[in-house]
């Protein structure tokens, strides 16, 4: 048994083949045997068939009657018959000597060789009577009467006494012969059923043998054939069984042993894909010895993964900083120690280890090369340094940068540059970042840091991002500190028209006594004429004055209204730019992880369990971003895994076994639910939208059951694409409560504001001062005619007494923008 499983399958075959064909060889010798017999049997039976008609034509061939027909035929008249006659005996003679000799004797059985000799002797006898009495019978006649008497005699009493013992030796020899002949038949018939017995007990046997042989080997092959067939069912359900190296070199052996290692790799697969899933993107690709496609594929999800932690660890780095810059801007009113918290924070936070901040104060400059920088904060500078703080436009980099309005870096520091100064001495720096401070197109400062290693891009970006920050902040602080200075010379001048307003008063009550003194001092008249006219060119001077003073003070109020809404387009821009932050954070989460998951489609059996291994990737998303509401991806019938049957009423899973998984938190806990309505235009917007456009988007504000309650949401969504083909979706939810936290927030630099958020179907996502117009038309707050067709740039309303000042938010890549609109009273 060993030894035939040790047997490859074409040796199987060869062996059965083998086997069959010495069977059908045994067989074969076994039926020529009985053929053989059959043939001797029946050759045996012929000569004793023969001897039989020998035997009984000699019998027969006894020339009696021809003798007595020639004995009484006439001589005269019948001399013609009696020479046939005589033909026909001597024909006879030599017939019966013929078959004589014809008769072997050497090989007649005994019994009947000894009666066939008395036969043999009878026949000589009878014979040698015929030859001597021939002549006599052919030649007497009746005439001759003694003769004839004599011939007669012999023929009736000598011929029969000859002719007695032939015909009982025959009669005895030919009982014999067909004794002997019944006897051999009946043995033949015997010895036929004997070996027809045999062969068929031998044929049965060789059946039974070849059966028995056939099965053994065939369940060798059929037994592995089973056990491989399991296996790999086992792994097609996503099972790894245990399999055990099989010995033999046969090809079942090595189809077992092949998937022994395969459920090895499987494992070290699995291995990896824990680990990496678990973010140990330091896991080596040990299947498949790092070698092949499939080792490839793994090296380049795990090299993705790595990538799109860092991107968002990177991401989240960035909010993490923008939301403390932004604290740090909300938490501080005084501009100088503002300014001071802030390059501390930007120091700090890059991990910096030198900076300062540079502040143009004087926009009104109609030459951009005759502006300055006033240097407002320094971090690590030495004391002569800070003294020197005022530079001119183009003036060294950070005059240059400003200039340029380009983001300038240096990692070949010059000798000269300034020392990076402690307690414990000083360094020269080994890496410079100089950043415009610009906002909508215009520059207000200059930030510059040095550190004594080279700044990563992703901090680069996080400067270039504060910066636009720090100069919405210095472009508020100077709008207020100007706001500030117009409203102290707007209250000198009002009080300088007040006293004007006095002197007039007064005059008036002169002119007014002038005139009651005028009845009583008519001598008077003419130098109270004189004075009066004085007195009316002094009023109609005063009042000129007034009429420029007013001018004066509208112009001023025009000024105050100008900076007033500057700034409110500020604030309202800086909101725009924190909601556009916090909105595409979520997109470039939904494209990665939409990016990432191309790897299931296009090769879902590299992964044992994708759906787990998708479903963790979720949740580490959704665990490592508190702002989000839920994380989910949703996918076209079989094409995640090709599995949907299988998943069909599981967990997360709806009756289509579609990949449809919503995860949320609640406490410390992930919640799973599938997700609903995608189906359906308007609250399947989410899928069919992507679906559609092939593009990601931002889904206006809808009514979505979290946790088995109603919730106004917002979704960020990316499709899923491989090439050309549409495969899914993943997306990102966020609660519209979210996005009213980051309105409240906000100080505004007056009271009497309103915010509302509207969606681009022109429906209210929030509105600062009404919690239940979510959803809403936006006719609630300003009317839709109201506003512009195309949301590219701000734009002013002036409607009913108020003013709405609207500021789009642009989302990554989606052509959808949303509005912040604020609304203020008019003055």
């Amino acid at each position: 048994m060993k030894y035939i499983q040790g047997l490859t399958i074409n040796e199987k075959y060869r062996l059965i083949i083998l086997s069959v064909i010495l069977c059908a060889a045994i067989l074969g010798l076994s039926a020529w045997k009985i053929v053989n017999s059959f043939n001797e049997q029946r050759q045996a039976t012929e000569q004793i068939q023969e001897l039989e008609a020998r035997l009984l034509r000699i019998r027969n061939n006894v020339l009696r009657g021809e003798l007595l027909q020639m004995f009484i035929a006439d001589r005269v008249t019948q001399q013609e018959y009696i020479k046939d006659a005589d033909e026909t005996i001597q024909e006879r003679i030599k017939t019966l000597t013929d078959e004589r000799k014809l008769v072997n004797t050497r090989e007649l059985p005994e019994n009947i060789a000894k009666p066939y000799a008395e036969f043999s002797r009878s026949i000589d006898a009878y014979l040698a009577f015929v030859e001597k009495n021939l002549n006599d019978v052919q030649t007497v006649s009746v005439h001759d009467s003694a003769r004839y008497a004599n011939v007669r005699n012999a023929l009736l009493i000598d011929l029969n006494r000859e002719f007695t013992p032939l015909r009982e030796n025959a009669t005895k020899v030919v009982k014999e012969t067909q004794d002997y002949k019944n006897k051999i038949i009946q043995d033949f018939d015997q010895q036929r059923q004997i070996m027809l017995w045999l062969f068929g007990s031998i044929a049965l046997v060789v059946l039974i043998v070849i059966i028995v042989f056939i099965y053994i080997v065939s369940r060798s092959i059929i037994v592995s054939i089973a056990q491989t067939r399991s296996i790999l069912e086992r792994l097609s359900e996503g099972e790894l069984p245990s399999i055990e190296h099989q010995p033999g070199k046969n090809e079942l052996a090595a189809m077992q042993n092949a998937l022994y290692i395969f459920t090895r790799q499987m494992r070290s697969l699995m291995d990896f894909a824990g680990n990496v899933a678990k973010n140990n993107f330091e896991m080596q690709a040990t299947m498949f010895d790092g070698k092949g496609a499939i080792a490839q594929a793994l090296i380049d999800m795990r090299d993705n993964l790595r990538y799109t932690s860092e991107q968002e660890h990177e991401r989240k780095w960035l909010t993490q900083g923008i939301a403390e810059f932004g604290n740090i801007v909300r938490r501080h009113s005084d501009q100088h120690k503002l300014y001071d918290q802030a390059l501390s924070f930007i120091i700090k936070y890059t991990s910096a280890s030198l900076g300062t901040l540079f502040v143009s104060d004087d926009r009104d400059a109609i030459d951009a090369t005759q502006r300055t920088l006033q240097r407002v904060a320094v971090y690590a500078y030495s004391r002569k340094k800070y003294i020197n703080g005022t530079i001119r436009a183009g003036e060294g980099l950070a005059g240059q940068a400003f200039l340029e309005r380009a983001v300038i870096t240096m990692n070949e520091v010059p000798d000269d540059y300034l020392k990076i100064e402690s307690g414990l001495g000083q360094a020269q720096p080994a890496f410079i970042v100089v950043s415009p401070l610009i906002l909508d197109g215009e520059p207000y400062g200059v930030l510059e840091l040095a550190s004594f290693k080279e700044i990563e891009k992703y901090k680069i970006n996080f400067i270039v991002s504060i910066s636009q920050e720090l100069a919405s902040v210095i472009k508020i602080a100077q709008a207020n500190a100007r706001t500030h200075y117009l409203l102290e010379e707007t209250k000198q001048k009002e009080e300088k028209l007040r006293a004007n307003e006095d002197a007039m008063q007064q005059a008036i009550e002169e002119l007014h006594a002038a005139r009651q003194a005028e009845a009583t001092r008519a001598e008077e008249l003419e130098r109270s004429n004189k004075q009066l006219e004085t007195q009316k060119l002094l009023m109609e001077k005063t009042l000129s004055e007034i009429r420029t003073k007013e001018q004066e003070l509208k112009v001023k109020d025009q000024s105050l209204m100008d900076t007033r809404m500057a700034n409110l387009h500020a604030q309202a821009s800086q909101l725009s730019v924190s909601i556009k932050t916090l909105i595409d954070v979520a997109l470039d989460a939904s494209r990665t992880c939409a990016h990432v998951f191309t790897v299931f489609a296009e090769a879902p059996r590299l992964f044992v369990d994708a759906r787990t291994q998708a479903n963790l990737m979720l949740q580490s998303i959704l665990k490592n971003n508190p702002s989000f509401l839920a994380t989910y991806t949703l996918w076209e019938p079989n094409q995640f895994d090709g599995k949907d049957t299988q998943y069909i009423g599981n967990p997360g899973h709806d009756a289509t076994g579609r990949f449809i998984p919503y995860w949320t938190i609640r406490g410390n806990d992930f919640c799973l639910e599938p997700l609903l309505n995608y189906t359906q235009d308007g609250a399947g917007d989410y899928f069919i939208l992507p679906q559609r456009t092939r593009q990601e988007a931002v889904i206006d504000p809808y009514i979505y059951q979290v946790q088995g309650k109603d919730t106004w949401i917002l979704s960020a969504v990316a499709p899923v694409m491989v090439g050309d083909d549409f495969k899914g979706i993943c997306g990102v939810d966020f609660a519209v409560d979210s996005i009213m936290d980051m309105i409240d927030t906000l100080k505004w630099i007056e009271t009497g504001i309103t915010v509302a958020l509207i969606a681009h179907n022109k429906t209210i996502v929030r509105i600062s001062d009404n919690s239940i117009a979510t959803g809403q038309s936006c006719h609630a707050f300003i009317p839709e005619d109201r506003l512009s067709k195309e949301w590219n740039k701000p734009f002013e309303v002036i409607w009913d007494n108020c003013t709405y000042l609207l500021e789009p938010v642009q989302f990554g890549n989606t052509q959808t923008p949303w509005l912040v609109c604020v609304r203020t009273q008019q003055m």
